[in-house]
């Protein structure tokens, strides 16, 4: 697979652990070709009530229409339904 998702465990993806509130980071690289792992990631973050936010690092020179726009509704329905602030950073 070209496409490249990797979450970072609980102990490097915490953000100021010691209060209890976490961040989860979601990585994004390579072409972005399907969006079903990217969207079981999410939704594994939106049920932890522990995660207060989501970030989404993405590395990709883009890629198919398709998983994109699945991609796109994953993370509006989570910011949609749980309020939970969602981070999107491009490198």
């Amino acid at each position: 697979s070209l496409v490249y998702f990797a979450v970072k465990n609980d102990r490097k993806s915490d953000f100021a652990s010691g209060f209890g509130d976490k961040m989860a980071v979601v990585e994004l690289e390579g072409v972005i070709l399907d969006a079903k792992e990217f969207a079981k990631q999410l939704k594994k973050y939106d049920d932890d009530s522990s995660i207060k936010a989501i970030i989404i690092r993405i590395e990709s020179p883009g890629g198919g229409a398709a998983a994109s726009q699945e991609m796109y509704q994953a993370v509006k329905r989570i910011r949609d339904k749980k309020k939970k602030p969602i981070i999107t950073g491009i490198m």
